[in-house]
């Protein structure tokens, strides 16, 4: 039923073709992190690259960075994905020819924590034509949505990383996130182990340790408690006068790369361009 249902919405989708997106292929940007890093106020800590490095083995990486929770970008570990290379890469026009019928919810708005935030649900086709060719004044963003249990065809161009069985589980939580340039996740906390695999495009992501929480300002509520009230882009200091203490680490995450998050780090993601990525979260 699978296979049919695939053919199905390969058929449905073949009307959308390379020549249909504006997206341009033939020059990768280059990014520099001074040129995308947040602008923090005078006063606040300087924040430290955080570097990247070789894929360590199992044991490197228990001692090095999982028990010392170290974040830490590491490549070479979807060097045999599918997704990142070859015929099977992830493009617009592939998502949309493998998953182009498929319904899935999209995230409307500056983030989830903006007032006009909304959500809407919509085909992956009309996903891709409305947010995703590069001409959109809003931003529409498919974010940790289970496509992989939605579409198993594109669940067969990822492979789950090894490290993440360094766990005392086997379950993985697997999410898959994509969006155009400007798409952004505000400064908050997970409380699983988190490996965030960037399958194409770039982002700049900003990490603080769990023990900066008290500078960090979490939201009082309920349903935003993981959430800092810190808004990187445009840091009040009159509002939040602590978080001059706060001393992070920045990046940029490229394709092909894999940034480890610890529980309870806090972290914020921003997309420099059209991106595709998994994460998957262990513990």
């Amino acid at each position: 039923l699978e296979h049919v249902a695939q053919e199905i919405t390969q058929y449905l989708s073949q009307d959308f073709s390379e020549s249909d997106t504006k997206v341009q292929k033939t020059l990768v940007p280059d990014f520099n992190l001074e040129d995308v890093a947040v602008k923090l106020p005078q006063g606040c800590q300087h924040l430290e690259e955080l570097k990247c490095i070789e894929e360590p083995s199992m044991e490197n990486f228990i001692i090095n960075y999982k028990a010392p929770e170290k974040p830490a970008i590491i490549s070479g570990a979807l060097s045999d994905w599918p997704a990142v290379s070859g015929p099977r890469k992830w493009t617009v026009p592939y998502l949309v020819r493998v998953a182009g019928p498929r319904t899935v919810p999209i995230e409307i708005g500056k983030n989830y924590t903006s007032e006009h935030w909304t959500q809407r649900l919509m085909t992956v086709k009309q996903f891709a034509e409305q947010y995703l060719q590069g001409d959109c004044k809003e931003v529409g963003y498919l974010a940790q949505h289970q496509l992989l249990d939605q579409v198993p065809a594109l669940a067969e161009d990822i492979c789950i990383p090894d490290l993440c069985f360094t766990g005392e589980e086997d379950d993985v939580d697997m999410n898959v996130w994509i969006g155009p340039k400007g798409t952004v996740s505000p400064l908050h906390t997970d409380p699983k182990h988190n490996f965030l695999c960037q399958v194409s495009g770039s982002k700049y992501v900003v990490l603080y340790p769990s023990t900066d929480s008290k500078y960090l300002y979490p939201h009082p509520t309920p349903l935003l408690f993981n959430t800092s009230r810190v808004d990187l882009q445009n840091v009040n200091l009159e509002e939040h006068p602590d978080f001059c203490h706060a001393k992070g680490y920045h990046a940029l995450l490229k394709a092909g790369q894999m940034l480890y998050i610890p529980p309870g780090m806090w972290h914020f993601v921003k997309s420099l361009e059209t991106s595709f990525s998994v994460s998957f979260w262990w513990q």
